[in-house]
């Protein structure tokens, strides 16, 4: 199934969106299949090569929108990746061809939204970097009590930092 080969792919990332996809595939009892190949962008996607049969292999790439689009240059198609309102997206390739997109929401920790509080209470202002889209960002800002002004999506690991050292 798709779900076992990207699973097998994103099993060798830690992003949690990869984290997800690779626990649903387990509690699917899905057999994983080897990778050859891993690579992957920080921020942005893995790839890796699965072999299905003897004479099938195939190239799964794994990513944000960025990623996709110029795996499979997809800029002179008029073709819209699809978005779920508020959930982070994980788009598919396969042989440098979209195929699927997976889509989870974050579920927010009780704690989480009652430190925030806190931290606001004391005059700690919250900042919230993350490299989902916009809207993902800021539905998960508004119920944690984040000012959308201390927002900033979809940017890169370096560029967090970078955003920190200016902070």
């Amino acid at each position: 199934t798709i779900l076992a080969m990207v699973a097998s792919v994103e099993k060798n990332s830690k992003h949690p969106g990869a984290l997800a996809i690779v626990k649903e595939a387990e509690k699917r009892n899905l057999a994983f299949y080897d990778v050859k190949a891993f690579a992957e962008n920080s921020g942005r996607g893995v790839r890796g090569f699965i072999s299905v049969d003897e004479k099938t292999k195939l190239m799964i790439f794994c990513g944000n929108k960025k990623y996709i689009n110029e795996i499979c240059d997809l800029s002179g198609n008029k073709i819209e990746l699809p978005q779920v309102k508020g959930a982070m997206a994980i788009y598919v390739a396969i042989n440098e061809k979209l195929c699927y997109a997976f889509f989870a929401k974050d579920k927010i920790k009780e704690e989480s939204i009652s430190l925030i509080k806190d931290l606001e209470q004391m005059n700690i202002k919250s900042v919230l970097l993350s490299g989902d889209s916009k809207t993902a960002v800021e539905e998960v800002a508004t119920s944690c009590g984040i000012e959308l002004q201390n927002t900033y999506s979809e940017i890169l690991p370096h560029e967090k930092a970078e955003v920190i050292e200016r902070l």
